[in-house]
């Protein structure tokens, strides 16, 4: 009897043990579940966060594609709003609008030093459906840029703009294709934010555009605006300079910093010569076409090698760097323009032709000026001449640029921009269009401008993207 009590009392203990075992193995699943399940809705509350915050931006996109002094003049405005499809999502914009002051101006706590023309914003997030008593915030900050370009003059430079042994003159496509004996006499306008030169029988069928001579105020040296030989011709005589031919404007000339919407796919390298060849046979002639095109899309490097023609077709492209060699390039814009980003460099040469007989309008090259600002004789950055520190961007990074060269009898049809970049055409070379860069330089060369561009407004529609996007 005594043992059989005992026997039971053991197994009761056992019992005991592996019950309360299995309670312990049960709360520790269920910690890790309620854990799992904590941890993904802090996950969903922090990702519909983060949704809030960057569907803000789209906001203050739109807003400054409707009017580009949204939302005020107070440095800095504050919006906070929900999102129409979903009332538990809400956001708080807080928004520096630079682009009238005309200077460089600090954003408070940023360090960011925000050039004239850009919008600095910095956006929250937050999902007011959670039942946590913290909630979950999601921020991002970034630049607006606004990109819509106006190509009122044959040639725009920020700091140079030189003909040397070149002409610059006007013609109206809508009129038909360019010929000399049909121009738009006394159209062309040549404009330079800084220096201006027209020499060795430099001519320019219509006038010029400078700034007023001056003191420089760091070194006290003169400013002289116009350097020109006598043999330079400016044939529009009705302005009164100096020098005769000359407007004199009293504040210089915007250039937009563009920035792609689409990124480059690196490494994916594009030879036109392993392009596909498209074929159509005409059944009433019997003829057959060929072609080779490049769909509209994000690629590294672009060669067109000698004797390859490709065409571009209606849409957005970017390259870090183009080549022409005996080339040529075909534009189709029958779904509208084409629209291309080059990243750093576009060279074209011997006898290459992009767009030949073209619409200028059909054809935009914007650089958005990726490539380091290196000094060819030193390797190293450009320095200040005045404080020997390296020279940089107005927000203090380290300076960039970009390369358009135009050589050897090549023809370009296409209106082009840059902040930054250096746009030279020699050896015969022609350009019909506009051009708009850093330092703009013809030699033994022709800039042919189409009047038809003039109040035109180009570029991407609305004019803003966003330059810099990063969470907080």
């Amino acid at each position: 009897m005594k043992r059989a009590l005992q026997r039971k009392g053991t197994l009761l203990v056992t019992i005991i043990w592996i019950t309360t075992l299995i309670m312990m193995m049960m709360l520790t699943v269920g910690q890790g579940v309620l854990k799992n399940l904590n941890d993904g809705r802090r996950e969903t509350e922090a990702s519909r966060s983060r949704y809030a915050a960057y569907a803000a931006t789209q906001r203050i996109l739109a807003e400054l594609r409707a009017n580009p002094g949204w939302p005020g003049p107070k440095w800095p405005e504050t919006i906070t709003d929900t999102l129409p499809q979903d009332p538990n999502l809400q956001y708080t914009c807080v928004v520096y609008n630079n682009t009238h002051s005309g200077s460089t101006r600090l954003v408070p706590g940023t360090g960011v030093n925000l050039p004239s023309g850009l919008v600095f914003m910095k956006t929250t997030g937050v999902d007011l459906s959670s039942s946590s008593a913290v909630k979950t915030y999601a921020a991002v900050a970034g630049t607006a840029v606004q990109q819509t370009a106006s190509f009122d003059y044959a040639a725009l430079a920020e700091r140079q703009t030189s003909l040397i042994t070149s002409e610059a003159d006007a013609y109206d496509r809508t009129n038909g294709s360019y010929d000399p004996s049909k121009l738009e006499a006394k159209k062309a306008i040549v404009v330079s934010n800084d220096q201006l030169a027209l020499t060795l029988n430099a001519k320019v069928d219509g006038h010029i555009e400078i700034l007023p001579d001056g003191i420089d105020p760091l070194t006290g040296l003169a400013i002289t605006r116009y350097a020109g030989d006598a043999t330079a011709q400016i044939t529009d005589a009705s302005f009164l300079g100096p020098p005769i031919g000359a407007k004199i404007n009293l504040a210089p000339k915007a250039l937009v910093k563009y920035k792609s919407p689409i990124s480059p796919v690196v490494g994916k390298d594009i030879s036109a010569a392993s392009v596909p060849t498209s074929s159509y046979t005409d059944k009433k002639t019997g003829k057959t076409y060929t072609w080779k095109e490049l769909k509209p899309g994000a690629y590294n490097n672009l060669n067109v090698e000698p004797g390859e023609k490709l065409t571009l077709k209606s849409g957005r492209y970017f390259f870090d760097k183009v080549d022409l060699d005996s080339s040529e390039i075909v534009i189709d814009d029958s779904k509208g323009p084409v629209v291309v980003y080059i990243g750093q460099e576009m060279n074209v040469k011997n006898n290459s032709y992009i767009n030949d007989g073209g619409y200028a309008r059909a054809l935009q090259v914007y650089f958005t000026d990726e490539k380091p600002d290196i000094d060819p004789l030193t390797g190293l950055p450009p320095v200040d001449p005045l404080t020997g520190l390296p020279l940089t961007n107005a927000d203090g990074t380290p300076r960039t640029k970009s390369d358009l060269f135009v050589s050897s009898n090549s023809k370009v049809t296409f209106v082009t921009a840059g902040q930054h970049t250096d746009m030279k055409l020699e050896l015969g070379s022609e350009l019909f269009g506009a051009a708009v860069g850093y330092t703009v330089t013809a030699t033994d060369s022709k800039l042919h401008y189409d009047e038809s561009l003039k109040g035109a407004n180009l570029g991407m529609q609305g004019g803003w993207v966003l330059d810099g996007l990063h969470d907080l």
